[in-house]
């Protein structure tokens, strides 16, 4: 790659679609700590990891056997919808499409209001998370992904500080939820792999 920045600069305006949301949905400071993060990559491992994007999975998608929805943008950039999510009704059994009409491959419109409202609040999208799982008969809320979150990051030895900071709360009193969610699934696989043996 013969200069590395002007591609990641041009791959984060597409993944954005800054020419479009670049005024009133991406933020530069936004666009800059992607930026920050890619140009701070290894170059090997920036080059290498486009192998990876050429993995066929398309034999895998029957085998889905569970209710799932695809959100994508009609105006993605990085993976047009014609050519990859618009394909997937057909091999995945029971997958709902929801296409984001202008929507870019960045998901910024699915927590922004319609007709100029703004943002959604807290509450606006946790009833847009419960709707979206109950369209695709999948019961999930919000929470759920909070405490899958900590509960690996704390199972995966990440620092309790970090955890406080990155989930906004004031005081360490959720740790003992998760830490003991956390030492209990530990438990139990230490008791399975005694019990192997």
């Amino acid at each position: 790659m013969k200069d590395r920045y002007s591609y990641c600069g041009d791959f984060f305006d597409d993944f954005y679609d800054t020419g479009t949301f670049a005024a009133d949905r991406i933020s530069g400071r936004a666009w800059d700590a992607s930026f920050q993060v890619a140009a701070a990559a290894s170059p090997i491992a920036s080059v290498a990891c486009v192998d990876t994007w050429l993995a066929d999975f398309r034999g895998d998608l029957p085998k889905i056997d569970v209710p799932m929805p695809a959100i994508h943008g009609s105006a993605d950039r990085i993976l047009p919808h014609e050519s990859t999510a618009k394909r997937l009704p057909g091999p995945v059994r029971g997958l709902r499409l929801v296409t984001i009409d202008g929507g870019p491959h960045n998901r910024l419109g699915l927590w922004l209001g319609t007709g100029g409202r703004g943002p959604l609040t807290g509450n606006g999208i946790y009833q847009m998370v419960k709707r979206r799982g109950d369209q695709a008969g999948v019961r999930v809320y919000p929470h759920r992904f909070r405490h899958h979150f900590s509960h690996t990051w704390l199972d995966r030895g990440g620092a309790e500080g970090d955890l406080i900071e990155l989930n906004g709360w004031s005081s360490p009193q959720m740790l003992e939820r998760y830490g003991g969610s956390v030492r209990g699934a530990r438990a139990r696989r230490h008791d399975d792999l005694i019990m192997r043996d």
